[in-house]
């Protein structure tokens, strides 16, 4: 089967590494995958080391849009692909209604916070759409009650990839004694940095020798903004190890005892969750997103109110006082990340809705 993936956002997000996971499960099962993207998007990048043949469109900005399409009847001219995968709305409705002259099915993947509008076009782009593919079950729920789609949902959530996990033999979570605490999230309001050093302050005020490690790319927060907060809370052992390669970021979690997510919003696809537990490590995490349907609260971690600095120390302050629970919550994590999110099983749940 050819496949065509269209994604159309220049940054690294959950949505795109969704995108991204769905086209590589493609390649692996054996079909002949092709990329539309915004060129020198993270995406495209992506793509190269995958050895994914890409196309380049002109990205999501509105006047872009008559561009876009006519090079996607271009690239389909060039293809001929059995299958167009939209991955947001301004790519779903090309795809549509060029399948209607390339008698291409469409799939719609659904991996964002933004709510689905029941409006007439909406429903005649939906109607002209095979399959619907959502990350989460409360995703999938969404679709089901806002538009008639006649069961053409799935579920499917997101794979993760720990060379842990991937080399066999018996499931390990040895968690550090060391007191630190992970971060991974882009520098960002919504993630919720600032709760976090408030959190660390009452934090470390009981375990001086707790240190705050954070990691994630300079977006709409800079790090001297949070250096300059921290400085003024008085937090010590705070240190910034910036934006962190797909390679870099087991060896950042292997140093850490617990891992972090203050996110105030969005999260519909939490990759920073999904590699915590991979990693064998327990997560305090907000309530946002799909987070409270992926961490189970008490058995993998702690899952605490968006926004309640409060509740996050003395969340963190649990798991750092008893050394057993953070392993037992750990190899929780690990083995249900192993058993729900491997590699095989969202492949195997693509073959199923392809050749249904």
């Amino acid at each position: 089967m050819t496949i065509l993936h269209l994604i159309d956002i220049p940054w690294w997000s959950g949505l795109a590494s969704y995108a991204m996971d769905c086209a590589e499960a493609h390649q692996e099962m054996g079909h002949k995958v092709f990329l539309l993207c915004e060129n020198k998007s993270l995406s495209q990048k992506r793509a190269r080391r995958m050895g994914l043949p890409c196309f380049a469109m002109g990205g999501r900005r509105f006047w872009a849009a008559p561009w876009n399409f006519m090079v996607l009847g271009f690239v389909l001219v060039r293809v001929r692909p059995d299958l167009m995968v939209a991955h947001t709305g301004s790519t779903h409705w090309m795809a549509v209604l060029w399948s209607i002259l390339f008698r291409a099915r469409v799939s719609r993947t659904r991996a964002v916070s933004q709510r689905l509008r029941p409006g007439f076009l909406s429903k005649w782009v939906y109607a002209g759409t095979d399959w619907v593919i959502a990350a989460s079950d409360r995703l999938k729920e969404e679709c089901e009650a806002r538009l008639s789609l006649n069961g053409k949902v799935r579920a499917l959530l997101p794979p993760v990839k720990n060379p842990a996990l991937q080399a066999g033999g018996p499931l390990e979570a040895r968690v550090p004694a060391d007191k630190k605490i992970g971060v991974l999230a882009r520098l960002d309001p919504k993630k919720g940095h600032f709760d976090i050093l408030t959190a660390m302050s009452a934090v470390q005020a009981r375990h001086p020798d707790c240190e705050l490690h954070i990691a994630g790319a300079e977006e709409n927060l800079p790090w001297s903004r949070l250096a300059e907060a921290a400085e003024r809370m008085g937090l010590r052992r705070v240190l910034y190890h910036g934006f962190l390669e797909h390679e870099q970021i087991w060896d950042f979690m292997k140093g850490c005892r617990i891992g972090l997510i203050a996110s105030l919003g969005s999260e519909e696809v939490s990759r920073a969750l999904l590699e915590w537990m991979a990693a064998g490590r327990p997560v305090v995490a907000t309530a946002v997103g799909c987070i409270p349907e992926i961490l189970k609260d008490g058995e993998g971690g702690f899952v605490v109110p968006a926004g309640s600095a409060s509740s996050l120390a003395e969340k963190l302050g649990a798991l750092l006082e008893d050394l057993n629970l953070s392993e037992k919550m750990g190899k929780y994590n690990l083995e249900r990340a192993a058993r729900d999110f491997a590699s095989a099983r969202f492949k195997a749940h693509w073959h199923e809705i392809l050749y249904a």
